[in-house]
């Protein structure tokens, strides 16, 4: 007596009838020895039980209205006399419902040598065998230009361009700009050619392919865009490039105060002064000087800078009628204008200005702004507004 005995990933799944005579076993054609099909079977019906029950009903997605994803596989060994005579995956067909809550699974046993199916059923594009990081490169004009027609960037080489491989930056706009002829270098976005994920895919699998319809210039021509909304840095590289820094201090004292002595110049003539920040929080890749307060970027790439800062002012109005200052509603008062920038090698690429002052002060008498200060206030507001007589 033959003793049969079926498993789904290790696990013995109870059949009501033997299962030997719905397989059909494949031979290798000895005038085509290449040419290696599939052992198969007829469809299969599995009862349900719990051990079945809890494997397919996970592993296939299955749910409550018994719909389920049918690409996805399960290795099964069909055994007689202990000894396996089958083996390959199982793919569910269908779900029956019988009474009393029981169900029966439809399956189709497959051998081996057809499991390309079952090695891409669960994977997923983003895996690290597709070895997309083979196509890192600089986001620069340069390379997005050569990308259309010349060349591109493969495992940091310069590959010639070839439709079909690698990648392309398209002229689709994406909402950024009203302008369609104009297409900054950060508003546009690579697009892989179809013909890469195929190929990454059949070698992730460790598969190969013949195919005219993949070679056909056709579909060596078809893209598949990019369709993130912007890129975003792995969390350890944002990490590496973070700077954080405070206490101030003004370059010229070496402290956190300044005097300005307003004698020394006639009204609305201006004095400059630069802060730096003089204690590191974080620096991972050591690119601030807190001695000079100068950042060096130590990588490529889009960053961006924040510079909250507070400043309390001490002003004395000069003792007489006629204070120092400008006037206003026929009052005297101090103007500072702060004016905050950003240099990148020496050259202006950003400011902001903003103004504190105070109005009806009394000679000779000292007046402090808020502290701490909020903005806008009755001292630190933009010029907007102000009429000057």
């Amino acid at each position: 007596m033959v003793k049969e005995r079926f498993t789904i990933e290790g696990i013995d799944i109870p059949i009501d009838k033997g299962i030997s005579t719905v397989l059909t076993f494949s031979i290798k054609d000895i005038q085509e020895p290449d040419k290696v099909k599939s052992s198969f079977s007829k469809t299969i019906k599995l009862p349900g039980s719990k051990a079945i029950n809890d494997k397919l009903n996970f592993v296939f997605e299955v749910n409550s209205d018994s719909t389920f994803n049918p690409n996805l596989k399960l290795d099964a060994v069909y055994y007689q006399n202990d000894i396996a005579v089958f083996s390959g995956f199982i793919q569910l067909k269908d779900i029956h419902k019988k009474d009393y809550n029981q169900v029966e699974y439809s399956v189709v046993l497959f051998g081996e040598t057809a499991n390309i199916f079952r090695e891409l059923g669960n994977k997923f594009l983003n895996d690290a065998g597709m070895l997309w990081n083979e196509l890192d490169h600089d986001y620069t004009r340069v390379i997005q230009e050569n990308s259309w027609d010349t060349s591109y960037i493969l495992n940091g080489v310069v590959t010639p361009f070839q439709y079909g491989t690698g990648y392309t930056y398209p002229m689709i706009n994406f909402g950024n700009d009203t302008d369609i002829n104009v297409y900054n270098v950060n508003e546009m976005f690579p697009a892989v050619y179809a013909k890469e994920y195929i190929d990454r895919m059949f070698n992730d699998s460790g598969y190969t392919y013949t195919s005219t319809f993949f070679n056909a210039s056709l579909f060596r021509h078809l893209i598949i865009p990019f369709n993130g909304k912007e890129f975003s840095p792995l969390q350890s590289t944002l990490l590496d490039r973070t700077i954080e820094a405070n206490t101030p201090l003004f370059v010229s004292s070496g402290l956190d105060n300044y005097t300005l002595d307003s004698s020394l110049f006639a009204p609305l003539d201006y004095q400059t002064n630069t802060i730096r920040l003089s204690n590191e929080i974080v620096d991972a890749d050591n690119q601030y000087n807190p001695a000079t307060g100068t950042i060096t970027v130590g990588a490529n790439g889009i960053y961006r800078l924040s510079f909250d800062v507070t400043l309390q002012i001490d002003t004395t109005p000069e003792a007489g009628t006629a204070g120092v200052g400008d006037v206003i509603g026929g009052s005297y008062y101090p103007l500072f204008i702060n004016k905050f920038g950003l240099k990148v090698n020496g050259t202006d690429v950003n400011t902001s200005t903003a103004h504190a002052y105070a109005t009806n002060l009394t000679p000779a008498t000292t007046y402090s702004t808020a502290n701490p200060t909020t903005y806008p206030d009755t001292n630190f507001r933009d010029s907007d507004g102000l009429t000057e007589e």
